[in-house]
């Protein structure tokens, strides 16, 4: 009998679980503010990592934590860590849309080929990621482009890589329509333009129209 009320704790009460007690939101702040120097770096991932697995799925920090490790490991072109908390935060019922964006574009950004530069053949020949995870990003890039231009028609950005994937992979007309499209918004930048035409000047040469091509280049 004293055991059984010995087990129950004081008053009789249940004990706590080990993590009830636990300041999630302070730890992930903590962690957050730690990534912000080298020499601090490891320790704030460490205690991000921890908000990231252990915290309760009803807990804010847990959402905040994943981001900021997506956020970290995609400044580092980390492709596999990127991928690894972008998708944990994208399955967090508390996304919304303006955070699920930011995910989407962050994981497009650490596997995205050209105009700009080529991520994917980065990850393989100088990361050397296996066969099996740049058959991956291949495949996986474009439906992250068409998933962020699912929730903003109007970036630029992702239509002018998605167009230029397109006629990488062997669709001109495809690829081009997108590129023409992404040309009409009022608001690019001169990088966004030139990336445009020179995809355009591709999927001219792509078909076999070497005048179209040298015109547009």
């Amino acid at each position: 009998m004293t055991g059984a009320l010995l087990a129950l704790g004081a008053f009789g009460q249940a004990p706590l679980p080990a993590d009830a007690a636990v300041n999630w939101a302070g730890q992930g702040k903590t962690g957050e503010s730690l990534l912000k120097t080298e020499k601090t770096a490891q320790a704030g991932l460490k205690l991000l990592a921890e908000v990231a697995e252990k915290a309760p799925d009803a807990e804010p920090a847990k959402l905040q934590a994943v981001l900021a490790l997506m956020r970290f490991f995609g400044n580092k072109i980390d492709y596999g860590n990127t991928v690894k908390y972008g998708l944990q935060a994208l399955k967090n019922p508390k996304l919304d849309a303006n955070r699920k964006l930011r995910a989407l574009r962050d994981m497009a950004d650490v596997m995205h080929g050209p105009p700009r530069m080529n991520f994917q053949f980065h990850h393989f020949y100088y990361n050397l990621c296996s066969e099996q995870d740049y058959a991956r990003m291949k495949e996986d890039y474009p439906k992250y482009l068409l998933e962020i231009l699912a929730l903003d028609a109007a970036d630029a950005t992702a239509r002018i890589d998605l167009g230029y994937h397109e006629i990488l992979e062997g669709d001109p007309d495809k690829g081009m329509a997108e590129l023409k499209r992404a040309l009409e918004n009022t608001n690019l930048t001169p990088e966004q333009v030139a990336n445009a035409y020179v995809g355009l000047a591709e999927g001219a040469f792509a078909k076999n129209d070497r005048p179209a091509a040298i015109a547009l280049a």
